[in-house]
């Protein structure tokens, strides 16, 4: 689609792309690359990388796999983003499966498709050292987000604690600060966790169209939990 309202076209059905958690990055010179998790039951655990097309819907080459955790037989490594920042790739994973391990870890390297190596100061986010009582737990699977005025934020999922080890939200999503002013992201700097708060950034007001009916087919009004 050109707007986000749409029309949309029907969807595209990339062949031969394995597993779970496609991504698509664009480099800076217009090629398309497509991140995604093995199929964990064929092959070992890891993220791949390889061209696709997108408008033909087809990988240009084989899927090279490029980094499997930052832990030794890490857990379910997977939802792989990359980006690009002062002539280094990043690569963005979670890893420690869903639940109380989850955690975000990072790798680069020079070229798009590797070899990528693992930042030493990983896991750059997790709250699986805080216990079972901490009230936000589950933080991983991630994404990274420069906003217009410079600074950068995270969002990740998470989940809220009620009455014991119990999540009746399920994972939501939260959002923190990251300090990107060295060669590698430090996330809600200072305490190193997801806060229940933050200093909102200063930009322009972006107020959303309201809906000119309680029509509850309208996409504003689709959301779990209240904002706020």
């Amino acid at each position: 689609a050109e707007d986000p309202a749409g029309p949309w076209s029907e969807p595209m059905y990339v062949a031969g792309a394995p597993g779970i958690d496609p991504s698509l990055f664009w480099d800076e010179d217009g090629r398309c690359y497509m991140t995604g998790t093995t199929d964990w039951g064929k092959s070992a655990p890891g993220v791949w990388v390889c061209e696709v097309d997108p408008d033909a819907g087809r990988l240009l080459g084989e899927p090279t796999p490029v980094w499997s955790g930052a832990l030794v037989n890490a857990w379910a490594p997977e939802a792989p983003h990359l980006y690009r920042k002062d002539g280094w790739y990043y690569l963005l994973i979670a890893e420690g499966g869903t639940e109380h391990y989850h955690a975000v870890t990072i790798a680069r390297s020079r070229n798009v498709m590797g070899p990528y190596e693992g930042y030493r100061g990983n896991p750059i986010l997790t709250h699986r050292h805080l216990g079972d009582d901490y009230p936000i737990c589950n933080v991983g699977h991630a994404d990274l987000v420069q906003l217009a005025d410079g600074s950068w934020y995270m969002v990740a999922l998470a989940s809220r604690l009620y009455g014991g080890y119990h999540k009746n939200m399920g994972r939501e999503t939260f959002i923190a600060p990251v300090d990107w002013s060295g060669e590698w992201p430090v996330v809600s700097p200072g305490t190193g966790r997801v806060e229940w708060t933050y200093p909102a950034p200063d930009l322009p007001a972006h107020p959303f169209p309201q809906p000119d009916s309680d029509d509850f087919r309208a996409l504003c009004w689709n959301t779990l939990g209240t904002p706020g």
